[in-house]
């Protein structure tokens, strides 16, 4: 069957009217497609973007509230230690008379030994925490590399697509335009629009190339905003420890002198 636009006579004019309004609008289309390609391309990025931060944040203060917790808790043992060995002492002196030789030497020897160990302990419970903020940040670091990575291949993929799919329209339009029946002025439109059609399509792409390099410099300072929050709990729960260390050594100094004055 014929359609009814075969049954007429057409103008080349004419017809190469129409074609031009379907370049056009085509061109006009292509368009469209890049720019949503690119705004879709963001979202995702923009989606990646907030998940990542948001998790380094979180294990970071999950993590320092972790060594504070941890910090605390060595503390509370290291009181406990001295604690026991003052009890210990006390002992010693209660189960021998006063004037007993040895009773200096041991309840010395005792008080050197339960000093010591507190000391080990201390440094032991410092150690952890640090090698537990060193694994910590390591994490951080490795979460907030696959997300770059993820938004750079996501970045590179769209650009890349866009741009060739662009560089493909330029084609099709200069072989268009290169065609015997084009008249001069529609080639020279066809022309205007293929050269428009790829500089938009670079132009595009490079405001997600540019925005990429910012939120991957973000999710950077993210790291280190979050490393020196692991940092300073690191640094709180030294300080924690050590004071507690030298007040449970006082505490079992003091003990010892109150026992023996001069």
């Amino acid at each position: 069957m014929t359609s009814e636009y075969l049954k007429h006579t057409r103008s080349l004019e004419e017809l190469d009217a129409l074609f031009e309004r379907d370049r056009i609008t085509a061109a006009k289309i292509a368009s469209a497609l890049y720019k949503h390609e690119i705004a879709t391309a963001i979202t995702n990025i923009g989606e990646i973007h907030q998940i990542a931060n948001a998790r380094i944040q979180a294990d970071s203060q999950v993590a320092s509230a972790k060594m504070m917790t941890n910090a605390e808790v060595a503390s509370a043992v290291l009181m406990s230690k001295a604690e026991a060995e003052i009890l210990k002492i006390q002992h010693e002196v209660n189960s021998h008379s006063p004037k007993e030789d040895l009773l200096d030497g041991m309840i010395a020897e005792i008080s050197r030994i339960s000093s010591d160990e507190i000391k080990e302990n201390a440094q032991k419970s410092i150690d952890a925490i640090k090698g537990e903020a060193e694994r910590a940040i390591n994490q951080l670091k490795s979460n907030a590399t696959k997300a770059i990575e993820e938004i750079n291949m996501l970045a590179e993929s769209t650009t890349t697509k866009v741009i060739e799919s662009a560089e493909t329209a330029k084609a099709k339009l200069q072989q268009e335009q290169e065609q015997e029946r084009t008249p001069e002025e529609i080639g020279q439109h066809a022309k205007v629009e293929a050269d428009k059609i790829l500089v938009e399509a670079k132009a595009t792409s490079q405001e997600l190339r540019d925005l990429t390099d910012t939120i991957s410099q973000n999710v950077k300072d993210i790291v280190a905003n979050s490393t020196q929050t692991i940092n300073d709990a690191v640094a709180a729960s030294e300080r924690r420890i050590i004071e507690t260390r030298n007040n449970a050594l006082l505490r079992i100094e003091e003990t010892v002198n109150n026992l023996f004055p001069d």
